[in-house]
Formats: structure tokens, sequence, C-alpha cells
């Protein structure tokens, strides 16, 4: 991994536009704000545009919030490292949105177990798990509510695929894939 966010929009595998921003508070939203503005200039369909921009920010916010060996800089503001790839497929008309950052393996149940809880789960359930989330806050941390696979799972058309993969005894690569 690099110290950056590299970020690939491709269409039919061919990109189209890649940058790579250190990432951190500012630069997520300037990132997704890119990601938008390139999608608006191609006429993306305006529900598929705000749940790819809603999606956008709750991956990068993962990997600022939870990768492995995150840092801090010189203003004391967190970044990370990780990956992030939007896809077009024109055939399928869908994205998939996919990330990729270190993660501690000690917390590898903890997130399957996080994605078990919404798969198969159609969006009334998901709703209801939300506000159960919400009103009981068990979840909830010093980085936000804990409602991000949630998030992730309502918006998404097909349920959350992910893979860990150990890199070594403490650290892995986990990678995220969905499709709207």
């Amino acid at each position: 991994m690099t110290s950056d966010l590299e970020i690939v929009i491709e269409i039919d595998e061919n990109p189209i536009y890649e940058f790579s921003p250190t990432i951190n508070e500012a630069s997520i939203v300037a990132s997704a704000s890119e990601i938008e503005r390139i999608l608006k200039s191609n006429h993306v369909n305006p529900a598929k545009l705000q749940d790819i921009y809603e999606i956008t920010i709750e991956l990068m916010q993962n990997i600022l919030n939870y990768s492995y060996g995150h840092s801090t800089s010189e203003d004391n503001k967190k970044q990370a490292t990780g990956k992030i790839s939007l896809s077009y497929w024109s055939k399928e008309d869908v994205y998939i949105i996919s990330t990729t950052n270190l993660i501690a393996l000690n917390t590898q149940d903890k997130i399957k177990s996080k994605i078990a809880e919404v798969a198969g789960l159609d969006n009334k359930a998901l709703r209801k798990l939300t506000r159960e989330k919400m009103r009981h806050r068990d979840d909830k941390h010093e980085r936000g509510a804990g409602l991000g696979f949630i998030v992730m799972a309502r918006k998404s058309s097909k349920p959350i695929e992910y893979n860990i993969k150990a890199i070594d005894e403490q650290v892995g690569n986990f990678t995220i894939t969905l499709v709207i």
C-alpha cells in the first residue's frame, strides 16, 4: 500500500479517471464530490448518483477510521492508506465500488459479524435495524454511530461481498465490493 488513497473510475474495465489524494477528512469530501461531478457530466441516473456518493463517503470513512497503520498529519488530523475503485458495466447498467485497505486481523471477527448481521435483509428490515441501533446505540463509538454496513446494504443492489486476506499474523488486506 502507498501512503495515499488511489481512486480509479472506469467503464467496462477502461479507466476514465484516476487520482491519488492523501485520505483525510477533507479529501473524503473532495474526492466524493469529484466523483459526483464526473458522474453528473456523464448523466448518471440521479438516484444511483446519490447512492454512489453516499457509499463512496462511507467506504472512505471506513478506510480513514479503521485502517491498520493510519497516521496523524502535522496538524494532528488522521490520515490513512487505501484504494477505492468505481467501475461502470454498461451491459448490466451497474456500478461496482470496491475498496481495499489494511486492517488488524484481530478485528476481522467484528467485521464479519457486522456484515453477517445485514446479509439477506430487505430494505424494510434494514430500516428497522437502523432504528434499533439508533435507539440502543450499542455500536456507537467516537468515530460514528456504527451504521456503516447497514447504509451500504441499503444502497447496494446485491449482498455485500468482502474478503480478508492475512498478510502476516497481525495484518490483513480487507476488500469490500458493492454493486449499485
